[in-house]
């Protein structure tokens, strides 16, 4: 959790790990196939110089090489996997949510605007217990977990941040309960 008044980070506890394993599993798949595109294209270029009967084939290796990619890039924005770093920048009005998917590491930007509230939601695990997760619900209903090693004071820190107009009941309602805040954070103190 690194602070400065005009950003907030909040980040995975595994985090180094993640970055420094970044092309492991199937993340090695867009270089591998970069890799074969770039084979593919130069013995393509190949059997059209020497005019070789290879052509067919190679153009089909290579068409099948796009569908790949395509799927994969496709894969990639659907299934972002979980947040391992959110960055709040209050200067740019800007969130920025790294994810570590199945495919690759991508990052989306949310403008304060889009984010309705901060909270920690009660939901139950496969035991049956409760839990607290941290999460961020969007204005169009989407809610988005954060990571784990979230806390109270990051939940604070950042209803601060992403504030405009403050109620305190409906922040206070929002803490005793799981409902989803009409409050955004606390007033400055002074």
């Amino acid at each position: 959790m690194l602070a400065n008044p005009s950003h907030y980070v909040v980040q995975h506890s595994e985090l180094p790990d993640y970055v420094a394993k970044r092309y492991s599993g199937w993340h090695v798949s867009a270089p591998v196939l970069a890799v074969l595109a770039i084979v593919a294209i130069v013995g393509t270029i190949l059997a059209d110089i020497v005019q070789s009967p290879a052509l067919g084939p190679l153009l089909l290796v290579m068409a099948v090489l796009i569908i790949g990619a395509g799927g994969l890039c496709f894969a990639s924005i659907v299934a972002t996997g979980e947040v391992i770093e959110a960055r709040f920048d209050k200067s740019t009005q800007i969130a920025r949510l790294s994810y570590r998917g199945t495919f690759a590491h991508t990052e989306w930007a949310i403008p304060f605007r889009q984010i309705s509230s901060v909270r920690m939601a009660t939901r139950y695990n496969d035991h049956g217990r409760k839990v607290s997760v941290p999460t961020l619900d969007l204005t169009n209903g989407r809610q988005i977990v954060l990571p784990q090693s979230t806390n109270w004071s990051d939940i604070e820190a950042i209803r601060v941040m992403i504030a405009k107009h403050v109620d305190e009941v409906a922040e206070a309602w929002a803490r005793k309960s799981s409902n989803t805040a009409l409050a955004y954070g606390r007033k400055p103190r002074r």
